[in-house]
């Protein structure tokens, strides 16, 4: 047999163009070693995005730029790639009622009753897979970690940024809500400065 024809581009080529298989029965492969390398190049590149069609898939059906576009916008309807966008919602749920308790001494209901008006700066709402910050006073707390008298309120990422800035001079001063950190700052401080010496009182009375 001195011919052969590839089953991938149907065409009848010389048996040398085909690898040798010896477990086959004519001991030749029926793709041609053209067709292999045009396979190979197609697994490399992998399934294309599942929004864009374009670029190569990189996580969640999706290529990079569109995964990080759509987790920072907050389009978890597109995120979903046939499963449901939280399918171990009841443990991350749990996750963040433990981290809440541990971290800033707070309920899970608190925190809710906190954020439901959103942030407590410039009312930014918080989006459906990821939740708004509890802001607390690291002059009082220096740590990730607070002991629950010095938590302040829920911010967003541009306003817990922000006051982080405030608070150690790095600020703008023509940032759009700056005198709304500094309102929010100085009342904070008034309140738990109350919250401090009650809890002090108590302490001693007891």
């Amino acid at each position: 047999m001195k011919n052969k024809t590839c089953v991938y581009c149907n065409k009848t080529k010389k048996i040398t163009e085909f690898y040798v298989i010896k477990e086959k029965i004519d001991y030749y492969c029926k793709y041609c070693r053209n067709a292999h390398n045009i396979k190979s190049q197609i697994a490399k590149k992998g399934k294309p995005c599942s929004h864009c069609g374009i670029d190569r898939h990189y996580a969640k059906g999706m290529c990079r730029n569109c995964y990080t576009r759509n987790s920072r916008n907050g389009k978890p309807e597109i995120m979903n790639y046939g499963r449901e966008v939280y399918p171990n919602k009841d443990k991350r749920i749990n996750a963040r009622r433990r981290q809440l308790k541990w971290r800033y001494d707070l309920t899970r209901e608190q925190y809710e009753e906190m954020a439901k008006n959103g942030c407590h700066i410039c009312g930014a709402k918080q989006l459906p897979h990821k939740e708004l910050h509890v802001d607390h006073d690291h002059k009082h707390c220096d740590s990730s970690k607070s002991c629950g008298l010095c938590v302040r309120g829920i911010l967003c990422d541009a306003c817990n940024m922000a006051v982080s800035k405030y608070e150690t001079n790095q600020m703008r001063d023509d940032y759009k809500h700056k005198q709304k950190i500094i309102l929010y700052v100085s009342m904070h401080d008034a309140l738990i400065s109350a919250k401090i010496k009650q809890h002090d009182k108590k302490q001693r009375h007891r």
